[in-house]
């Protein structure tokens, strides 16, 4: 549900909302699938609010936990 509030924030140009919105203690959930999603739509949320090296440092995050690239983290924690 988060991941869907944010991303109505970013629709709306409200980048730093979305940020908020998905910050949660799950963020440092390593062990579940949805954690990848997670990470990726904070990284991705971060960037569009001009964050690049934090988006950066949580791209690589999700990378991490993302062995199947289910996202394209990895090819986005290098710009």
């Amino acid at each position: 549900m988060r991941i869907v509030a944010s991303g109505a924030r970013c629709d709306l140009g409200e980048f730093e909302a979305a940020v908020i919105t998905l910050t949660c203690k799950e963020l440092k959930n390593e062990s579940e699938e949805w954690a990848v999603r997670l990470r990726y739509a904070y990284a991705d949320a971060l960037d569009k609010a001009g964050r690049k090296d934090d988006s950066k440092e949580w791209f690589v995050k999700c990378a991490r936990i993302d062995p199947d690239q289910i996202t394209d983290a990895e090819e986005r924690s290098q710009l």
